[in-house]
């Protein structure tokens, strides 16, 4: 049989990493949704529920005109088995709007800015 790559992923393990990321970017300000096209496989991974989950780097957050909004790693704390899954951006990096006075009229700037992402739970 061959060998199951980390890849794999089941519809329920996806649901609730998605859904716990979600709840993690309210805490920012930020209602959308998870932006893993980009995503880079980091090494850190565990069996959860119908799959396999692996910590990535480079997802990202995007508005509903696909502006991207937010960038980071998504990691996890799992003890194995049937232990619970605690699933958490890691450097998240949010887009946030900076007004100049600029004689007349305000200019708006966008930069990306860190965001702490060691908070307690």
């Amino acid at each position: 049989m061959a060998e199951e790559t980390v890849a794999f992923m089941g519809a329920l393990r996806d649901a609730e990493v998605e859904r716990q990321l979600i709840a993690d970017l309210a805490h920012y300000g930020i209602t959308q949704a998870v932006d893993w096209s980009r995503g880079v496989q980091e090494g850190h991974c565990t069996r959860y529920l119908d799959g396999k989950l692996e910590s990535e780097s480079n997802l990202g957050v995007k508005s509903s005109d696909g502006e991207l909004i937010a960038a980071g790693w998504m990691d996890f704390i799992h003890g194995g088995g049937d232990l619970p899954l605690f699933v958490f951006w890691l450097l998240l990096d949010r887009r946030i709007e900076i007004a100049y006075p600029s004689r007349a009229k305000m200019l708006a700037r966008t930069r990306m800015v860190r965001t702490d992402t060691m908070r307690a739970r």
